[in-house]
This record gives C-alpha cells, sequence and structure tokens, in this order.
C-alpha cells in the first residue's frame, strides 16, 4: 500500500486510489421492532443494543475500519424481528468507475450486536454499500443465533482491544517509524498511526492527545518528518528535533518522550522532498543539502555541489534511493526552454557527487522522479515516464520509443601540486581501469586554471584491448601551477570502469613563488 498526502490521506492499492479509512462514521436513523415475525424472545423489558462500521479491503487485502456509529438501544418485542436503517455512505472514492454510482463490491456495512442485555458488541450482519439507495437496511430476525452462544462466537467489534479508528484530513508530509505511520498535518502537529499489523490498513487516533506530538514552544510551522533509525526527524523552517520511545499502543496506554531539540539553527525548506537510507536522512534545509547520520551527527554534504544547486534556484524536485548502488539521485528543476536536466547522484558509500546532464526539447523538462523495483525513472512536462537502467547492459533513457545513450564523464579539479602560487613540471597523465565494451576515449588537459583545455586525446577502445586497460598521455603544457583532467567514455554499452588516474610529477618544484602581474598584487 502506497500512501500520499493532499486534501486528506489518500492510499493506493495498485488499482485504486481512495481516502484512507472513512471519512465519517455510520449513521443508523432507525431501529425499532417490527410487526415481522422473528426469533427474538423477551422477558420483561430485555433489550439489545446496535452499532455499525463501514469496512473495506483492499485489492492487497488490508481491511480498513470506519470509526463506529452511534449506539442504538432497542426493547424488542416477544417473536418479532427488529429492523435497523443504516444512511448510506455519503462520500468515498471507493467507486468501481470514475463516474458510478456504484461502490465497490468489497465496501461494506457490517452491523454489530450485544447479546441480550449485553454489553460487547459481535458482528451480526453486514451488507453491501449501494449508492443506488440512500439507506441500508438491516432485518435481524435471530434465525441463525436463538443460541446467544452463538452470537458469542462472532468477532466483537475492534473497539473493544483498541481505540476508535479516526480520519486524519489533510496532511502535509508523511513518513514511516517504527512499525507506525506519521504524518503533518496542517495543523502543524504530527499525528502517528496505532502500531501496523500484517492485514489492516493504517488506523490513526485523531481524538487523543498521546497520538499528537506537538513542539512545545516552537512558534516556527513544521516542515519536515523523517524517519532516522531508532529517532523520528521533526524539523521546523529553523530548528530539528528528534523524537524517540515506542509511543502509545492500540489502546493508548505509553507514549513518546518529549521531542529534543538536536539541531538548532538547521532548518529544512518547506515542501522539499526527503529520504533516509543506511547511512541517514538526506533533508534539503536552507543552508543547502544535509546528511543527518544514524548517530544523528549533522554532516554538510552539498559543499561540492552548490554552484549547481545555485544555478536551479536550490529547487529541488525528488530525491530517491537507489540501493543497489550506494546512491542518492536528486532531481533538480529547469524551467528553461531547451536545455539539460540536472540529476545529481551522491554516492554514501564513498562520499563522492557526480552530475548527469539529460537533454530535453522545448519546455519539456523534468517534472518529479521516483525509484521503482530498483529502476530510476523521471515525469517530464509533456507527460512522459523515463525509465533509466543503470547497470544493465547499457544506460540509456526511453521516452518515445527511442534510447538515448549517456557519455561517463570523469573531471578533476585542478591540483595544485607544489602549493599554491608555485609551479612544478608534470609530464604525463596514466589512466588504468577495465574494459566493458566498445567505446570512445577522451582525456582532455586544463592547466593555470584556465577553462580552455591545453591537450585532447582520443582513442577508439574495441575489445582487442587487453585488460587491464592502461594508456598515458603527454602533456603539451608541462610547467604549471595546476592541472585538471577530463576523462570522457562515449558508447552505447557500460563502456569501462575506471580505477585510478596518476600523473608523472618532475622532483622539485620552483623555488620560489611565481610572478603576478601588478593588476594581481596587492
Amino acid at each position: 500500500m502506497t500512501l500520499f498526502g493532499g486534501g486528506c490521506l489518500f492510499s493506493y492499492d495498485g488499482e485504486q486510489i481512495v481516502e484512507n479509512n472513512f471519512i465519517t462514521a455510520p449513521k443508523i436513523v432507525k431501529a425499532a421492532s417490527t410487526s415481522a415475525s422473528g426469533n427474538h424472545t423477551q422477558s420483561g423489558s430485555d433489550f439489545v443494543k446496535y452499532m455499525a462500521v463501514w469496512e473495506a479491503t483492499d485489492a492487497q487485502g488490508n481491511v480498513s475500519r470506519s470509526m463506529p456509529s452511534q449506539i442504538e438501544s432497542v426493547t424488542y418485542t416477544n417473536n418479532k424481528s427488529i429492523e435497523i436503517e443504516v444512511l448510506s455512505l455519503p462520500m468515498s472514492r471507493r467507486r468501481k468507475e470514475r463516474f458510478s454510482t456504484l461502490s465497490d463490491l468489497d465496501l461494506q456495512c457490517v452491523l454489530y450486536r450485544t447479546v441480550k442485555n449485553g454489553t460487547i458488541f459481535y458482528r451480526c450482519i453486514e451488507k453491501e454499500v449501494s449508492r443506488t439507495s440512500s439507506t441500508i437496511r438491516f432485518s435481524d430476525h435471530n434465525a441463525f443465533y436463538q443460541t446467544e452462544s452463538l452470537l458469542e462466537d462472532n468477532e466483537p467489534i475492534y473497539t473493544t482491544a483498541e481505540l476508535s479508528n479516526g480520519f486524519i484530513g489533510s496532511c502535509t508530509d508523511i513518513a514511516k517509524h517504527k512499525s507506525r505511520i506519521f504524518t503533518r498535518t496542517t495543523e502543524n502537529i504530527v499525528n502517528c498511526s496505532k502500531p501496523l499489523f500484517e492485514g489492516d490498513a493504517p488506523a490513526f487516533v485523531t481524538d487523543q492527545l498521546s497520538y499528537n506530538i506537538i513542539l512545545d514552544g516552537e512558534s516556527n510551522p513544521i516542515t519536515c518528518i523523517e524517519s532516522n533509525l531508532e529517532h523520528l526527524l521533526i524539523f521546523t523552517d529553523e530548528n530539528g528535533y528528534i523524537l524517540a520511545g515506542d509511543g502509545p499502543d492500540a489502546f493508548g496506554t505509553g507514549g513518546f518522550l518529549k521531542p529534543r531539540k538536536f539541531a538548532p539553527g538547521i532548518g529544512v525548506l518547506a515542501n522539499s522532498p526527503h529520504t533516509v537510507t543506511r547511512e541517514g536522512a538526506f533533508l534539503v534545509t536552507t543552508r543547502g543539502i544535509y546528511l543527518v547520520k544514524t548517530n544523528l551527527n549533522v554532516e554538510y554534504i552539498g559543499a561540492a555541489v552548490e554552484d549547481i544547486m545555485a544555478s536551479h534556484a536550490g529547487i529541488v524536485l525528488s530525491i530517491d534511493v537507489l540501493d543497489g548502488t550506494n546512491e542518492v539521485l536528486i532531481a533538480l528543476n529547469n524551467n528553461a526552454s531547451g536545455g539539460s536536466d540536472t540529476i545529481l547522484r551522491y554516492n554514501y558509500a564513498f562520499g563522492q557527487w557526480t552530475r548527469d546532464l539529460v537533454g530535453f526539447t522545448s519546455t519539456n523538462s523534468q517534472v518529479d522522479a521516483c525509484v521503482l523495483s530498483g529502476n530510476y525513472y523521471r515525469l517530464t512536462s509533456d507527460g512522459y515516464l523515463h525509465k533509466q537502467t543503470p547497470g544493465g547492459a547499457t544506460f540509456q533513457d526511453s521516452s518515445t520509443g527511442s534510447n538515448v545513450s549517456y557519455n561517463m564523464v570523469l573531471k578533476t579539479g585542478f591540483i595544485p601540486r607544489a602549493g599554491l602560487q608555485k609551479s612544478q613540471r608534470m609530464y604525463r597523465w596514466m589512466l588504468l581501469g577495465d574494459y566493458l565494451s566498445d567505446f570512445t576515449l577522451t582525456v582532455k588537459t586544463f592547466t593555470d586554471y584556465s577553462g580552455s583545455a591545453d591537450t585532447t586525446f582520443t582513442k577508439s577502445v574495441t575489445s582487442s584491448f587487453d585488460n587491464p586497460m592502461q594508456f598515458r598521455g603527454h602533456i603539451d603544457k608541462q610547467k604549471s601551477q595546476a592541472i585538471a583532467v577530463e576523462i570522457t567514455a562515449a558508447g552505447t554499452g557500460k563502456c569501462a570502469t575506471l580505477d585510478s588516474l596518476a600523473l608523472e610529477v618532475g622532483r622539485r618544484p620552483s623555488k620560489t613563488s611565481i610572478k603576478l602581474p601588478a593588476t594581481e598584487t596587492l
């Protein structure tokens, strides 16, 4: 089951999007004895009580139960039946078709009843909900449950052992933590669900304080909630808090510890995406991209991509995890007409950033992204879903049926081998790796902090090359302050894996610093 927010909390079972749980409880509008014959035997002023519950089972077998109706008591007539009438479900997305008035067959109204003069409600009768009638009618003849022990063999109403389910309403953030679902509501409160159980849809309690988490003394709006191992992270736009403890059980016993501030001055941008990996939680803060590790150490990891983030106004569309490659993928906003979409990849095993540039035409830039079954998907504004398949025979983007291959580009920063404002000779570069498929290798060298390449080397690499794959090239401008190397592998397959890059350097650097022109000397 997938949950997402909006006007209310919605759930998706693979077939249909519906509201999580039910918006309203059933309402019994009639409960009375009738003149029809039945098997209720009366002695004095004997009575039975009734309650009704909406119940639905989704395509994955998860059962949703509404808040129970009000209790109706009936003092019945001897050997007569009892008629119960319930208003039909007033509003719901649980329809067979979008504009159909018929509800799904797995949606029903369940009537619960006590034994004679009893207090515990047992499952008695259920009927499918129909939108063709304004009410649902039950006739309780007591034909099957003439012996009250037979009724007591049925399951009791769920509120016998737990608190009543409620409707969570509008929420703006969702996180799963410690077998619970947490939501951030529009009232600036974090609400937690009951503990999750197999076969039951997530259920929330809306009228108990133990299920509500409030940040005392915090006036700023809550902007993010995320799980992080043993703690739930709660961020405002200025501060970060942690929530510890197991929380209340299904009957409301127990609770969480008081939220504790652990990251003062670090706020998460409102409506920004976030995710969690085994390394910790990745957040888009007012200061850039941060990693909150599982030990609650806060680390700024966005320094290397600050300029890229700034060129996209710092707007992040999505943050997704590819566990198989230890990568976090960050899709950035780009509303320019024509150009390239940017996807930042952070390998949390090596602590390294890479960048994908994906071309688009007109204004068909990316608007969202996600990971499904180990594949990364991009949604573009023209309605196409693009699938990338890294780690396979190719690394391609498929949209309208045609595939586009991506080049692998690796560029180092400038390396000042002799130190700042000193020069040293660098004679050759050397490259070591393994050939995987045919590709064209291009190596460019840049010196003295220039953006223009001094030397460009190009080589067609085929299967005739033995592994390990080794290349070297001479550097034209040998004496320089610093050098950078850009390596490009262009092909339709995996191309190669790169293991190391080395430089052949002169033994002695210059004894003195280089002379700068007068305009650059203070």
